[in-house]
């Protein structure tokens, strides 16, 4: 069991009040002991007036005098007067503990633990209320006074011990002054003892500078404890130096503080008691003084006992007059014991009790009789009896004190905890004879630091489980704690951060900022924007981090800490970055996009008058040919232009990927040095090329004439970028393996392998702010009469048609670079059959022909009747789609523009499929979003057929369509 204090020592005043319902002057005890005592002790009236308080109460009120107290008005002392009927109820019948707020004199509220009671005349009417007040403390100094008072409960017990003993008078001064000083953490002490035979003062027990002066006898007014002794009063001395009476031998010039405090029986002096301090600048507190004094109120005691000891043995006749003094003496001791908030229990070591106080009797709700004579077992539960009888089993002579806590359980099954500190007594021959045990109930402790434990664990895992990074530190930038997040970031373990100045993690140049950003913070400035700096890490690097600050304070709101949340930016930046990148993308898709949807609907306009001027021209030529050769040449020249109109059209749709195009299998390298042999013969000779094939493998499913026309189109355009100054032109092909994939421009390819081309000059390089711009279509920096600018938008077509990749690097002058990248296969495919110069004709089929436009109906008409077939015009889809539903049988081909007003070919060709599921349909379009080969098949399109169409296309279509099987996959051209 353990010995503690749950209340403080100061509970005995309550059995002195009783003192002052008589004058103090007929119990002069009473008297020194209220005035001395550091507890405020008070009597009121009922209707709330000071009848009587001793000083400390005055002091704790701000009174000089206890005069000035009582002249206060009604309840004038009360902060809150409204908790007065409250308080008057809840003491009404038995003593109360509360706390209440005073009124100081100078207007500020003092919290006060108050315990007071009702007192009564005989008829039942209330008299007075009596009662002692405390100052509530600080949690800080709660703790400071809980340790210090659990020492000073220690050194009463061991004195208690040797006063209710049979322990000589100075071996009872011997132990109280070694507890004095060690309470006092000083080694130099002393007592006087007052010789009636001499009338002197003689120096009995010394400690420290006064142990080589023992036997010393001094007089009265000479010194400190000769002025002690003169007066009769305790006297605290905190610069002795400096003190007018101060001994003048050199062995006194280290003393800074002295206190003496008589002991006194009645009226007459039994000795000084006291202390002194030779550390520089220590000075004896007020609490420590009234603690010597309370003391020398023991050692007294024990004197007086002692005296009556002795009186008792010298002298036989006067036995009973002894024996009522010891009497009183013990009294004494058990009114000191029992009014003790603390538990003390003396019991046999069988576990009989043989004493307990009204303290442990209360905290027990049980009487005195139902408690002493039984056996301790029955007082506590089965592991706190059986941790009784480990720690007797423990105790010595030479290890008489033992403490520890125990638990219990409370009638409703809860856990109690109780602090116990026991002592065991021991005879001459240290046997064990009895245990004094001094507890008292700390559950509420207990709980608080479990709930301590609790909110730190929570803040912990809080603080440690933060994804963003935690640090604390002082107002003086020193680092006080950082989380597990922080410590990840930093690389730095928390042993190596605590204690650092936060700047050395810094970079300098953030300094200033930092500073003004603290200054912020603790003016109560909030910025909403967090501070991006750079920091250093372990390793050396500089980390971009984001950092928010804010101030902790104390219960009073006061400054006491910083801390930040800390993020790591870099990714976010490096993200940021990025979105930027892919939204440039974005854009530049989107207007690529939109540029090629509008050259494919200037393409579709474009083919319509093509086709005219194209069959008209056909036709010209099937009617001119007996006449003169002129007039045929120059139909051959408008065939020719019409040829190289329709080339342009098709690099348009290219562009806008809307054509489909015969790919194959092919090899690059023959195409690039047969490319290279045509640009040789082009170019000036101020301009050198240097060709480097080393590709093993250079398959690629390409068209020879696109691919041949994106290395002339960038070659031409490395020549113009060095016709001025002349230069080198470097073609290479290489073999290329990408592990991923791999991204430029708008253009994406996927991991694996391909075939670099690559066409580098040396000219003046391309300006940062055109790189963006040189694919889009008549972009150019050239002179108007020397290029359109669709060369590398062309190119960029075809590179994107074959799911190639094009990108482009310019280091500045001398160096500007295009890299082509296409995916390799590993063998070639199956040719295809070529051409035929032979024209197929028809055996009078019935075609029915659907166009808006009245040139394109009329030369084909004019075409497939020349060829043996019997057409049938329509310039409205409306009307042709009437026809078809009232007779879907009567024609062997149906040939349909696509974009036609009011109805689609598509929709045309739909409503037929309703009624006649086989007979086959020839697409025409110049350009459409829509319809493709594959999809053509999907929505029962048999053949696709791109405008403008020469005769022999139409031809050659007509046939393949009307005999092959139904539903073949159409092809288009």
């Amino acid at each position: 069991m353990t010995l503690a204090l749950a209340r403080p020592i100061w509970l005995i005043c309550l059995k002195l009040l009783k003192h002052l319902a008589v004058p103090m002057e007929n119990d002069p005890l009473a008297r020194d002991l209220l005035k001395n005592i550091p507890v405020g002790v008070f009597r009121i009236s009922p209707d709330g007036r000071f009848l009587d308080v001793n000083p400390a109460a005055a002091e704790i009120l701000g009174y000089a005098s206890t005069q000035a107290v009582k002249c206060l008005p009604e309840r004038a002392f009360l902060a809150d007067r409204s908790v007065w009927p409250s308080f008057l109820g809840g003491i009404e019948y038995q003593p109360k503990r509360v706390e209440l707020h005073f009124r100081r004199r100078d207007g500020l509220s003092v919290p006060c633990s108050v315990t007071a009671r009702m007192i009564r005349d005989e008829s039942g009417r209330p008299l007075s209320i009596d009662g002692a007040m405390v100052p509530v403390q600080t949690r800080q100094g709660r703790t400071v006074a809980r340790r210090r008072q659990t020492e000073y409960m220690r050194a009463l017990q061991d004195i208690l011990l040797a006063v209710a003993g049979r322990v000589a008078p100075l071996e009872v001064l011997r132990i109280m002054l070694k507890h004095t000083l060690a309470l006092m953490h000083t080694c130099h002490g002393f007592f006087f003892q007052h010789t009636a035979q001499t009338d002197a003062l003689v120096l009995k027990i010394g400690f420290g500078l006064y142990r080589p002066i023992v036997g010393f006898a001094i007089e009265k007014g000479d010194g400190l404890v000769g002025k002690v002794w003169q007066n009769k009063r305790p006297i605290l001395i905190n610069d002795y130096q400096s003190w007018p009476g101060r001994h003048p031998d050199a062995a006194w010039d280290a003393v800074h503080s002295v206190a003496g405090v008589p002991l006194k029986s009645k009226n007459s002096l039994l000795g000084v008691i006291g202390f002194l301090h030779t550390e520089q600048g220590r000075r004896i507190e007020d609490h420590e003084f009234e603690m010597l004094n309370r003391f020398a109120e023991l050692a007294a005691i024990a004197m007086d006992k002692a005296k009556v000891d002795t009186k008792l043995e010298a002298e036989l006749a006067e036995r009973r007059q002894a024996e009522n003094a010891l009497v009183k003496s013990e009294e004494r001791y058990r009114s000191v014991v029992e009014d003790l908030a603390e538990f003390v229990l003396r019991w046999k070591p069988e576990g009989r009790v043989i004493f307990a106080n009204d303290a442990y009797c209360r905290y027990k709700a049980k009487h005195k009789s139902q408690v002493i004579g039984r056996n301790i077992e029955m007082l506590f539960s089965r592991p706190a009896h059986e941790q009784a009888l480990e720690i007797i089993a423990r105790l010595s002579p030479g290890h008489p004190i033992e403490a520890n806590d125990i638990m219990t359980r409370g009638p409703d099954g809860r856990p109690i905890w109780e602090e116990w500190t026991d002592r065991g007594i021991f005879d001459d021959t240290g046997r064990l004879t009895e245990i004094q045990s001094v507890g008292r109930n700390i559950t509420e402790r207990k709980l608080a630091e479990k709930a301590l434990r609790e909110n730190e664990h929570r803040f912990r895992s809080f603080f440690n489980s933060n994804p963003e990074g935690i640090i604390l530190v002082d107002l003086e930038g020193r680092i006080l704690d950082a989380n597990r997040s922080l410590l990840k970031l930093t690389g730095y373990p928390l042993e190596e951060l605590q204690g650092r100045p936060y700047h050395t993690l810094v970079n300098s140049k953030y300094h200033t900022r930092i500073a003004r950003n603290v200054d912020d913070l603790l003016r109560g400035l909030v910025n909403d924007d967090p501070l991006e700096i750079e920091y250093v890490n372990k390793r050396g690097t500089s980390v971009l981090i984001s950092a928010r600050g804010w101030v902790i304070t104390d219960e009073n709101s006061q400054p006491v800490a910083l801390g930040a949340f800390v993020r790591d930016v870099t990714r976010e930046k490096r993200l940021a970055a990025d979105k930027a990148d892919l939204e440039n993308q974005l854009q530049q898709t989107q207007k690529m996009e939109a540029i090629g949807t509008l050259t494919g609907g200037i393409a579709h306009d474009f083919n319509n008058i093509l086709a005219g001027i194209l069959g008209y021209t056909e036709l010209a030529q099937l009617e001119t040919a007996e006449v003169q050769v002129g007039l045929r040449r120059y139909l051959t020249s408008i065939l020719d232009a019409c040829h190289r109109a329709r080339s342009l059209v098709k690099q348009i749709l290219q562009f806008s990927r809307r054509d489909d195009k015969d790919l194959a299998p092919l090899a690059v390298t023959p195409l690039l040095k047969e490319a290279v042999k045509l640009l040789r013969s082009t170019l000036p000779a101020t301009i050198r090329i240097s060709a480097d094939f080393t590709a093993a493998k250079d398959m690629v499913v390409a068209d020879a004439t696109q691919l041949h026309q994106v290395i002339m189109n960038l070659g031409t355009n490395a020549y113009q970028a060095m016709r001025q100054t002349g230069g080198t032109l470097n073609l290479a092909l290489e073999n290329q393996r990408f592990a991923e994939p791999r991204f430029a421009l708008s253009l994406s390819i996927p991991p694996g392998d391909y075939v670099k081309i690559s066409i580098a000059d040396t000219g003046p390089g391309i300006p940062k702010a055109l790189l963006e711009r040189i694919f889009e279509p008549y972009f150019t920096t050239k002179e108007k009469q020397e290029g359109t600018g669709l060369g590398l938008a062309v190119t960029f077509g075809i590179v994107k048609s074959l799911n190639g990749l094009i990108e482009v690097e310019d280091n500045g002058p001398g160096r500007t670079s295009f890299a082509v990248f296409l995916p390799l296969v590993l063998k070639a495919g199956p040719q295809g059959p070529g051409p035929s110069d032979r024209l197929p004709r028809g055996r009078s089929q019935k075609i029915l022909c659907v166009d808006d436009e009245a040139v394109f109906l009329e030369v084909v008409q004019k075409h497939l009747e020349g060829l043996g077939y019997r057409v049938t015009t329509c310039r409205s889809a409306v009307e042709a789609r009437n026809r078809l539903i009232q007779t879907p049988n009567a024609y062997d081909l149906i040939i349909t523009d696509q974009t036609m007003p009011e109805v689609t070919g598509l929709q045309l060709a739909a409503a037929l499929r309703k009624r006649n599921p086989i007979v086959p349909i020839i697409l025409c379009t110049g350009y459409s979003e829509v319809v493709t080969a594959q999809t053509a098949k999907q929505l029962g399109i048999t053949a696709l057929i791109m405008k403008p169409v020469t005769r022999s296309e139409l031809a050659n279509k007509v046939h393949q369509v009307l005999h092959q099987p139904p539903y073949d996959a159409p092809r288009a051209d």
